[in-house]
Parts: structure tokens; C-alpha cells; sequence
């Protein structure tokens, strides 16, 4: 007879790396500059109001080709105290991603996000989200799950790395950051989505037979979903899978053929 394996369309895997609320120097980051940085009730102050110097955090041990398989940015957005210079949003209130190649800018003013420089919207204080498609070219942004712009193009580099905080010399901010985080894939708030475009394969539990490769099931809507594949196995057989998608990242299955 043959047994089918339910659909399915996530797996479950942490970002590579976050931070949140406590020291940035103290978990992961170094500090440039000589603003005034201290502990804060909601998360970590950087304040520069009046001194029209750089303050900002650089990301430690940043890999190298950081956006090869794509990169998800995360950002609670800042709590913003005040700001003087150029009206935000601007490079004084901060997150930037660049693979040596192409970079991404966020900035931030108390209700908005902006990418790139390009149109302001509201983030709604939702997490905000950074989707960097494979090879960096191209991005989308979000506010939760409600997408605010895509396709949005890289702009030039400037350095490679993740920063944060205060990136300009003519204007200031003091400005509270909650919380960053990255997956070094397109992903959704943790979770790596199975891409019908890209293979995914269905291996028995000792991952060297092939079971079956979804990359001709696809249902061709980009969502994810795949249409269930037919696997032959004697009535009563106990059946484990083990599930590997593109990035290798896997999980586990097992069912009882009727």
C-alpha cells in the first residue's frame, strides 16, 4: 500500500544571533565613539544630544559573505527621547547591515522606520523585519507580518558589518535600543520557510536513502506549501523521516501506514 507524509511548510530553528537590553559591549558588540551609553528600564540609552559625534555598536565576529543564502534583519524599534540637527529620520538613530557589497539602512524616528532613505512608514511598534534576498541585492521590509515595501534595491557599501546607534557627525539623538537579531537566511520571525523554488528533500531516518524530493511537488505560489508526495511501504509499516531543507537545517517525522 502506500503511506502519504503530511504536508508541511516550516522548520523551526533560533536566529544566530541576538541581543537584547543589557551592555551591547558586553554580549557580542564594541563601542565606538564617546557619546554617553548606559542602562535604561526598556534597554540600552546611546545619547548624543549636543556633540555631533558618532556613537555606535559594530556586531563582533560578523561573517564573512553575510548575505550568500540571504540574511533577516530584527529590530524592536528605539525608544526616541529627543534629537537635535536634521529632523529624523536619520543616520543618528541607526541599524545597518552591509556585506562588503551591498548594505541596508534603517532608520528611525518615535513612530517611523525608513529604508535605504527611501518613504517613511509606520512601524506600528511592531518588530521590525529585514528580509535580505540570496546574494544581497534586493530586500523587503516589514512590520510584523505586514509587509511595507519590496522590492527594495542595496545601496552602496561602506564597511562590512551590523551596526547600530548613532551613525552621523552633524546629528544627534538620545534614543533607547530593546533588542537585534539576525538568521542568516529569508525567514519569518524565526522560522525558516521551505521555498518551492529551491530543492527540498525527504530523506529516510538515517539520511542516505531518498524518499522523495518536493522540488517537482511545489505548488508554484511561493508560500511555502508543498502538495503531499506518495511513498510505497507495506500496510502497518512504522515509517520515519528525516526532513532536510536547502539550508540543511532539519527536522523529524513518523507515522504508521494504514
Amino acid at each position: 500500500m502506500s503511506s502519504q507524509l503530511a504536508t508541511f511548510d516550516i522548520i523551526q530553528e533560533a536566529p544566530n544571533f541576538s541581543w537584547s537590553s543589557g551592555d551591547p559591549a558586553l554580549n557580542g558588540f564594541t563601542k565606538h565613539g564617546s557619546g554617553t551609553t548606559q542602562s535604561d528600564p526598556s534597554g540600552w540609552r546611546i545619547a548624543t544630544l549636543g556633540s555631533d559625534a558618532q556613537t555606535y555598536y559594530s556586531r563582533d565576529n560578523w561573517p564573512n559573505k553575510a548575505f550568500v543564502n540571504g540574511l533577516t534583519l530584527f529590530v524592536t524599534p528605539p525608544t526616541v527621547k529627543g534629537s537635535d540637527g536634521s529632523a529624523l529620520p536619520n543616520r543618528s538613530i541607526v541599524v545597518a547591515v552591509d556585506d562588503g557589497t551591498n548594505r541596508y539602512e534603517l532608520t528611525f524616528d518615535s513612530k517611523n522606520v525608513v529604508l535605504n532613505g527611501g518613504t517613511a512608514f509606520n512601524h506600528r511598534n511592531l518588530p521590525v523585519k529585514l528580509v535580505i534576498a540570496a546574494g544581497g541585492a534586493s530586500s523587503s521590509l516589514y512590520a510584523g507580518s505586514i509587509l511595507l515595501a519590496s522590492p527594495v534595491a542595496s545601496i552602496a557599501t561602506v564597511s562590512a558589518g551590523l551596526i547600530f546607534g548613532d551613525f552621523a557627525t552633524t546629528d544627534d539623538s538620545d534614543a533607547v535600543w530593546q533588542s537585534i537579531a539576525y538568521a542568516m537566511s529569508t525567514s519569518a520571525d524565526g522560522v525558516f520557510m521551505l521555498i518551492p523554488s529551491l530543492t527540498v528533500k525527504i530523506y529516510d531516518v538515517d539520511h542516505t536513502t531518498l524518499l522523495s524530493d518536493l522540488a517537482d511537488n511545489a505548488d508554484g505560489t511561493n508560500d511555502g506549501m508543498f502538495s503531499t508526495p506518495t511513498i510505497s511501504a507495506a500496510s502497518g509499516t512504522l515509517m520515519r523521516y528525516g526532513i532536510v531543507n536547502y539550508q540543511g537545517m532539519s527536522a523529524y517525522a513518523e507515522q504508521r501506514t494504514q
